[in-house]
């Protein structure tokens, strides 16, 4: 999945699961279809027989530890 998600943004990965970010956190750079340089934050999770894939992508400017917070913390799994 990993793979397949960075070669759609023509992407390198920054920065894996760290001590300040929840396990299974993807952070990368890249570029969208127009060359515009975006940035991609991706996480994983297992739900009983499902692996459920969250993603923000968008500019790289935009993107504050508050707004990612706010954006993983609002889905609720059941």
């Amino acid at each position: 999945m990993k793979q397949g998600m960075l070669k759609n943004i023509q992407g390198t990965i920054i920065e894996n699961s760290d001590a300040s970010s929840p396990k299974n956190t993807i952070v990368a750079l890249g570029k969208s279809q127009n060359g515009q340089a975006i940035k991609f934050i991706g996480r994983f999770t297992i739900q009983g027989p499902w692996i459920i894939q969250a993603v923000m992508i968008g500019d790289e400017k935009s993107f504050n530890p508050d707004v990612v917070d706010m954006f993983f913390s609002s889905l609720k799994f059941n």
